[in-house]
Parts: C-alpha cells; structure tokens; sequence
C-alpha cells in the first residue's frame, strides 16, 4: 500500500520535474521502496554530508587538529552566509561543520573544501561507493558552473551516505548525527509535528529540492531520501513534505 500511495503522488508531480527517491529501513538496510534511484542530478547543498564525513575521517586519522582554529579569509566571505557576515576571524572545525550542516553556511562550506582538499572528499566518496555523487566546485562559483563544472548525487547515493552514518559505520557518525538532528532547514518537517525527530540535510536552487536523511516513523528508524529537478524549488518541497507526511502518516499506521 505504501508504495502505491508514494507512487501516485509522484506521477502526480508537474510533467517536467524529475523525481528521485529512496527508502531504507535502518536496522536491516532493506530497501522499502525506490522510484528512479540513480538518477544523477545537481547536489545542490547535500553534497555537504560527503563533506563533513571526509572531515571526521581525516580528524580521525589525525591529519586535522580538533583544537585548531582556522582562519576564515575575507576573500572566503559569501554575503549569503552567517558567517560571511560576522566579524569572527576563525572558528573550530566542528564550528564550521556545524555551520555548513545545520544552516548550510557556504563560507563555512567553502573554508572547508580548501582545508579538507576537494580530490580528498571526492576519493572517499568513491571509497564509500558513492559512484554519483562528484564535488567538483566551491559553493556559488558561478563560472565554474557556467563552465561545466558542477556538484552531483543521487537519491540511492544519499541513501547509502546516510544508511553508513546511521548504523555507525563511518568515523565519528554519533557526532554527525547529533549535527544532523539539529538542521534548521529542509522540506522533511513541512507536515511533520514538531517533536519528530529528522537527521536530516536539505538542498535546493530554483529549479531543485533535495531532503535527506533518517527519520523515526512507526517503531523504526528509516532513510529516506527524495531529490527533485526541472520545476520550480518550491513546487520540488512540496512534492517532498507531502511525501514524508504520507510515508509517516503510513508507517505509523501499520
């Protein structure tokens, strides 16, 4: 029944918008329902998962020092972001990840990516198999996109991403998913009373909505991630919060 009922509410998105979905149970990784899984599109801001797990993995292997502060440079300072806004001359790394995650600050991305190395988040995403998902630029590099360049994924990708943090197979998952719990942003919680609890990372641009991460329904954890292109980023939430209230209104029926 689920799959039916997610299945219509997709086909009755605008003609022109590309649907991706995935849902996982948690504790088996047993796949619930898919719907064009692989389609690769543009990442927009959930690329910034793959970033902070390349973060703990190298805080791990000890090449990051957890105590350092970093300095974010004037010429990093992206008018759209808090930060790029604040007079801080430096913040921890696990300020930074924090920003980037749960405001989805893109000077705080972008101090990252020089710091970490972008060939280092791309190896370890093909490392963990995320053989769709590329960071190939900064975050608002508009010539690098103009030129081609630019920052992918795809729904069974997040899904494998968030399925690893979750069942604590990368380093310092517990700590990602206490950052991911606190997101402020995202399509998931449209519908959603306020006490449920969403580990979650949202994206968007004008034409795409993405939401990722794991979500309690029922008497279970599930992944569940639901990325939208080719219609307007507003009509993309929409189709994502109606979804997560079905799946959650389903599951927590059954």
């Amino acid at each position: 029944m689920l799959k039916k009922i997610l299945r219509e509410r997709i086909n009755a998105a605008p003609p022109e918008m590309s649907v991706s979905a995935v849902l996982r149970e948690l504790e088996s990784g047993a796949v619930v329902f898919e719907f064009n899984p692989n389609c690769q599109m543009k990442s927009a801001s959930t690329i910034k998962v793959l970033i902070m797990a390349e973060a703990m993995r190298q805080l791990e292997a000890k090449t990051l020092n957890p105590h350092r502060h970093i300095i974010i440079p004037d010429a990093a300072r992206l008018e759209d972001s808090v930060v790029g806004l604040l007079e801080v001359e430096s913040l921890t790394l696990h300020d930074l990840v924090t920003m980037m995650i749960i405001v989805s600050d893109n000077t705080c991305t972008n101090v990252l990516i020089d710091l970490l190395g972008m060939d280092r988040v791309n190896s370890f995403g093909q490392v963990l198999g995320l053989r769709q998902t590329v960071l190939a630029r900064k975050m608002l590099d508009f010539q690098a996109a103009a030129a081609g360049r630019e920052n992918l994924t795809s729904a069974a990708d997040l899904a494998s991403l968030f399925f690893m943090i979750g069942r604590r197979k990368l380093p310092a998952s517990a700590q990602m998913l206490d950052i991911l719990y606190h997101q402020k942003q995202g399509a998931f919680r449209r519908s959603l009373p306020e006490e449920i609890r969403i580990a979650h990372k949202p994206g968007g641009l004008s034409d795409i909505a993405h939401d990722a991460g794991i979500i309690r329904a029922g008497t279970a954890d599930y992944v569940w991630c639901v990325t939208t292109s080719g219609a307007p980023n507003a009509a993309g939430c929409e189709l994502i919060g109606d979804l997560t209230k079905l799946l959650y209104d389903n599951l927590n029926n059954q």
